[in-house]
C-alpha cells in the first residue's frame, strides 16, 4: 500500500532526514499514487543530497514524463546517461519521449541501445513503434517478432504486428496475430474480431 510506504518514509525520514533514499522512494511511492509533483520535491531532495545517484534523475524524469513535460525529462534522462553510461533503462526511458515527440530517429538510436546493454523485449517493442511510425513496416514487424519471442503473452506486440501486416496488405496474419492477442486476453483485441464477425 502506497499511503502506508509515504507514512513509513515520512518516519525514517525524520529519523535520517540526511539520507537520499528514503526521500527516492517516498517519492516513487508519490508517483505511484498520480502526485507527480510531490514526487518531483522528493526526487528534487534526493538529487540535492546526493546528486552522483543516476537512479534519481531517472526517476525524475519518469514523473516529468507522467506530467508530459517531455523535454524536461529527457534532460533528466540525459543526466542519468551521463552518470551511468550503460543505463538502459533512461535509454529506453529517453526513447519513449523522444518518441512522443515525433523524434523515430533519436527514439530508434536509444531503444537500440537498450537493445545492446539488455535485450529486452518492451525495447523491441518500442523501437517496432518507432519504425512503424516512420512507415518502415517491415523493421517494425523484425522487432516485434523479437518482442514476442521474449514475451510470448506480449498481447500489444501481437496487435501492433497484426497492426503492420495489414499495412502491408497481409490479412490472414493480421488476423492471426489479433487471434494471439485474444488469447492472451487482450480486450481490444477481442473487441476487433468481434466488431469484424471473426471467431477466436
Amino acid at each position: 500500500n502506497h499511503r502506508h510506504a509515504i507514512e513509513d518514509y515520512n518516519k525514517v525520514i525524520e529519523i535520517k532526514p540526511g539520507e537520499a533514499m528514503p526521500y527516492n522512494n517516498r517519492g516513487n511511492a508519490h508517483k505511484a499514487l498520480g502526485h507527480y509533483k510531490q514526487a518531483i520535491d522528493d526526487y528534487n531532495r534526493a538529487i540535492e543530497i546526493k546528486p552522483s545517484e543516476a537512479i534519481f534523475y531517472n526517476n525524475r524524469g519518469n514523473a516529468y514524463k507522467d506530467l508530459d513535460n517531455f523535454r524536461q525529462a529527457i534532460e533528466d534522462y540525459n543526466r542519468a546517461i551521463e552518470i551511468k553510461s550503460n543505463y538502459a533503462d533512461a535509454y529506453n526511458n529517453r526513447g519513449i519521449a523522444y518518441a512522443v515527440l515525433g523524434n523515430y530517429r533519436q527514439a530508434i538510436e536509444d531503444f537500440s541501445r537498450t537493445i545492446e546493454i539488455m535485450g529486452r523485449a518492451d525495447a523491441y517493442y518500442n523501437r517496432g513503434r518507432a519504425y512503424f511510425d516512420l512507415g518502415n513496416y517491415r523493421q517494425a514487424i523484425e522487432d516485434y517478432n523479437k518482442a514476442i519471442e521474449i514475451k510470448p503473452d506480449y498481447e500489444d506486440a501481437y496487435i501492433n504486428r497484426g497492426v503492420a501486416y495489414a499495412q502491408l496488405g497481409d490479412i490472414n496474419l493480421s488476423i492471426n496475430d489479433f487471434k494471439m492477442a485474444a488469447k492472451h486476453g487482450s480486450e481490444r483485441a477481442k473487441n476487433f474480431l468481434k466488431s469484424q464477425g471473426i471467431n477466436w
